[in-house]
């Protein structure tokens, strides 16, 4: 038991994120249980694109490709092909767009989200009240 416990925790600590995203979400459905109208809410398109995004890059990772390229760049600054780190990064990556918040949309996006928990509190009872009657209706299919 012991040795499992260890495994789980170490996988907690090499694994930040994911653990408290996954205690933050556990916690976030007793104040919503969840229905099936969470499957709505999900971009299938775009967690599709993160998690194979994610897997080359821990491919790369496991082929020793970044640990390569940072070791290409270290001895290119020690033995002078580039002037320091800063000419090695600027030589070696290509920043082909940058994207950068407008202010503005800012202010707006605050106010509309600042609008949107007041519409929730004052609907959240109604939208639980019209997803079990969803749900019943679906239940007669």
């Amino acid at each position: 038991m012991k040795k499992y416990l260890d495994r789980a925790l170490a996988f907690a600590k090499s694994e930040v994120v994911l653990c408290a995203a996954a205690v933050l979400a556990v916690l976030s459905m007793a104040a919503v249980p969840p229905d099936r109208g969470y499957l709505d809410y999900v971009d299938w398109d775009t967690l599709a694109l993160l998690f194979s995004l994610m897997a080359v890059s821990k491919g790369l990772q496991g082929q020793g490709v970044f640990d390569a390229l940072g070791a290409a760049l270290l001895a290119g600054v020690g033995t002078g092909v580039y002037s320091g780190f800063e000419q090695a990064v600027s030589k070696t990556i290509r920043i082909e767009k940058e994207y950068r918040p407008d202010p503005e949309m800012t202010k707006r996006y605050t106010e509309l989200f600042g609008l949107y928990l007041q519409l929730y509190e004052a609907n959240k009872d109604v939208m639980k009240a019209h997803a079990a009657v969803v749900r019943a209706m679906e239940d007669l299919k």
